[in-house]
């Protein structure tokens, strides 16, 4: 049997659900204490010049609207910046 093949028995496949379905609940348990701001400049952006991904400036902007107190602006541009990247907002 092949690498290839013993990565997709049934019980492998299993496997790999179960392990992935138990780092999603342990996510969700888990306390962050991480900013949308923090979060769009680690996690969204374009290809920067060291390889990289650098910031855009709708997203400093934003972060910036944040910090002057406008944060109704900031935060509903970084959330649409994120979940356009693919990622899962908590609610509010």
């Amino acid at each position: 049997m092949s690498d290839e093949d013993a990565r997709t028995t049934a019980f492998g496949l299993f496997n790999f659900a179960h392990s992935y379905w138990r780092s999603a609940a342990a996510l969700q348990t888990l306390k962050v204490k991480a900013t949308l701001g923090r979060l769009a400049l680690r996690y969204t952006g374009h290809a920067g010049g060291n390889g990289g991904l650098a910031p855009d400036y709708t997203t400093l902007d934003a972060i910036d609207d944040c910090s002057k107190g406008n944060t109704a602006r900031g935060i509903l541009i970084l959330e649409k910046k994120l979940r356009c990247s693919g990622f899962t907002l908590p609610k509010r």
